[in-house]
Parts: structure tokens; C-alpha cells; sequence
């Protein structure tokens, strides 16, 4: 799974990366919207997937890949925003900045349990535990 986004929406970008990383036990790739034109789109495949995080140029991507037959979830932070692309997710009130990007990662968190479940995966069950880089987990 590629994740793309710029600004503020990079940080979700990177965030839903180690989360489908950890979580559902995905492998993923975190880019910057410009960066990702620049080669890693022309990777895409149809049995992965790219999420894109803005409501720019992320769109103009997103229409590219579906049109070529790939995969591409986009997460919008502007509800106005017409698109007639499939798995077009929108806020409901308008967000930017850094309001954005933490309903980009609910969002996010959201798609990444869902994504665990699918797969039968226990969030938070390490294949490869590791003391001195996780915390143990509270039943308490």
C-alpha cells in the first residue's frame, strides 16, 4: 500500500503507514504528493492499493490510477468536494491544518482495524516483540 499526501496530511500519510504496518500486516510506503508522481506511482499495481490524503492534486492521481485500473482510496477534508471516483471518503464539516490531519488519522485508525479484522489479526499482537521498542500491554 502506497499513502501519499503534502502538508499536514504527510504526517497522515506516514502515521497510516506504521499502522497498516502494525496493525493489519501490511506492507506500506509513505510519500509526499509531488514525490510520488516523481516514481513511485508508476509501481502502482492492481493488487495494491494507494490512499491519498488532500483534496489537490491528490485527486488528479487518484482519477489517474482508477482509470488505469488501480486501486486508490482518497480521504477529503473539504465536504463540498464533488468526485465521482468509488471509496471517495469526505469529512462531514470542512477541516484544515492540523484539524485535518487528526481526522485523517481516526480516519485512518479506523481503516486499519477494519483492514486487521478482515485479515484475522489481533492489533496489538507482535509477531516480532520487541522489549526495548514496545510497551507492554495494560489488561487493567
Amino acid at each position: 500500500m502506497d499513502t501519499v499526501g503534502r502538508g499536514t496530511s504527510l504526517g497522515s500519510a506516514q502515521a497510516v503507514g506504521l499502522l497498516m504496518r502494525e496493525a493489519a500486516h501490511v506492507p506500506t510506503t509513505a510519500f509526499e504528493t509531488v514525490q510520488y508522481l516523481h516514481g513511485p506511482m508508476e509501481s502502482a499495481a492492481p493488487d495494491g492499493c494507494t490512499l491519498l490524503f488532500g483534496d489537490g492534486r491528490e485527486r488528479a492521481i487518484a482519477a489517474q490510477l482508477r482509470a488505469s485500473g488501480m486501486p486508490a482510496i482518497q480521504v477529503l477534508t473539504t465536504p463540498d468536494v464533488s468526485d465521482d471516483g468509488e471509496d471517495v471518503y469526505r469529512l462531514s464539516k470542512p477541516a484544515e491544518g492540523y484539524a485535518g490531519a487528526v481526522a485523517e488519522i481516526v480516519f485512518a485508525q479506523l481503516l486499519a482495524a477494519e483492514l486487521a479484522k478482515l485479515r484475522k489479526i489481533q492489533v496489538g499482537a507482535w509477531r516480532f516483540p520487541q522489549p526495548d521498542t514496545k510497551l507492554p500491554v495494560s489488561t487493567a
